[in-house]
C-alpha cells in the first residue's frame, strides 16, 4: 500500500521536481478487487474510500488535481498489480473529442460555435468534432457544460469494446478469436453462432484498432464501440437468495427500498440506471456472489 511516508515523498517530488502537468484516469478491469483499488486511490488522493468508489465507478474515472511524471509512475505501481490500467494525458498536448448524444438542438448549437472558429466537424452522429485542442474544448465547456449531453472527451482516456459482425471460420479465425477473448479453441464455435459478439472489451483506441486490422488480415467484419460515455442498465435472470439480492441493490444503486421491491417483482428483472460499464460490471459481480445470473446491458445504442 502507499503509507503516509509514501505520500509525502510522492507529494514533494511531485511539488518540486517536477511541473505537475499530467492528468490520469484509473481503469477497473478486474471488478472484482474493485474496493482493493479504491482504497489504494483513496490513499493516494488523500479522500474518503467511498469517494474513491465513487471516482472509479465514473466514467472516465479521472483523478482531481493534475501530477507529475514521476507520480503516474507512482501510481500505476499502486493500483496496475491490482487489476486497474492508468491512462494519462500530458495537459498541454490534450485533444479532445465533443460528444452531444442525442440532442439535435445541442449539436447543431456546438457545430455553429466550432464553425465560427474554424473547426471542422462531422455531419451527423453524438460525435460533433474530433480532436479539438484543449483551450476550444474548454471554452465549449463554459458554454455549454451545463447541458447534461454535452461531453469533452480526452481521447487518451477512450475505451472501446471490439465487436465482431463475421468471421470465417477457419483455423486461423478460431486461433486469432481463441487468443483475444481468451475462450478455449474448443468454445470458440459457439461465438460463431451468437455474433455480433463484443471480443474484447474496454480497450484502448491503440488496441481495439491493432485487433481491428488483424480482424480484417483473418477475412473478419468489426467494429470499434465506445464504451467511455455509454450507460448500462443491469439484467438479472436469476436469483437464489432474494434478501441478499436486495442488500447488494440497495447498497450499490441509488434506488429506494420501495423502487427495488417493485422491480424485483418479477425475475427476469432489470435494474435501470444510468451506470457507466465499470459500475454495471461490479454490480454484476457483486450479485453474482450471492448466487444471482446478472448481466448488464447498454442502454442506447447510437453508431
Amino acid at each position: 500500500g502507499l503509507g503516509d511516508e509514501h505520500r509525502r515523498t510522492l507529494s514533494k517530488r511531485t511539488a518540486t521536481l517536477e511541473e505537475p502537468d499530467f492528468e490520469v484516469a484509473v481503469h477497473v478491469h478486474d471488478v472484482s478487487r474493485l474496493r482493493f483499488i479504491a482504497a489504494e486511490v483513496a490513499r493516494f488522493s488523500s479522500c474518503e474510500p467511498d469517494r474513491a468508489v465513487n471516482l472509479l465507478c465514473s466514467s472516465p474515472a479521472i483523478l482531481p488535481g493534475r501530477l507529475s511524471e514521476d507520480a503516474v509512475r507512482e501510481l500505476r505501481e499502486c493500483v496496475e498489480p491490482l487489476g486497474a490500467i492508468v491512462d494519462s494525458s500530458r495537459i498541454q498536448n490534450a485533444l479532445y473529442h465533443i460528444h452531444v448524444g442525442t440532442d439535435q438542438q445541442l449539436r447543431a448549437r456546438v457545430a455553429y460555435a466550432l464553425a465560427k472558429i474554424g473547426v471542422p466537424t462531422e455531419p451527423t452522429g453524438p460525435l460533433v468534432a474530433l480532436a479539438v485542442p484543449r483551450q476550444i474544448a474548454l471554452s465549449l465547456a463554459t458554454s455549454f457544460g451545463a447541458e447534461p449531453s454535452f461531453r469533452r472527451l480526452d481521447r487518451a482516456f477512450q475505451r472501446f469494446d471490439v465487436v465482431l459482425e463475421a468471421a470465417p471460420d477457419t483455423p486461423d479465425a478460431r486461433a486469432f478469436i481463441a487468443s483475444t477473448s481468451g475462450l478455449p479453441t474448443a468454445l470458440v464455435p459457439q461465438i460463431f453462432d451468437r455474433l455480433p459478439v463484443v471480443l474484447a472489451s474496454a480497450k484502448r483506441w491503440e488496441q481495439a484498432a491493432e485487433t481491428l486490422m488483424c480482424l480484417a488480415e483473418i477475412g473478419a467484419t468489426a467494429n470499434a464501440h465506445l464504451v467511455t460515455l455509454a450507460s448500462y442498465d443491469v439484467q438479472i435472470e436469476h436469483v437464489n437468495d432474494r434478501q441478499a439480492t436486495m442488500e447488494v441493490l440497495a447498497s450499490l444503486t441509488d434506488h429506494e427500498t420501495s423502487a427495488l421491491e417493485a422491480m424485483m417483482g418479477k425475475v427476469p428483472a432489470r435494474v435501470p440506471g444510468p451506470f457507466s460499464l465499470v459500475k454495471a460490471q461490479w454490480i454484476a459481480h457483486e450479485l453474482e456472489l450471492v448466487g444471482a445470473q446478472a448481466s448488464f446491458v447498454e442502454r442506447f445504442v447510437e453508431r
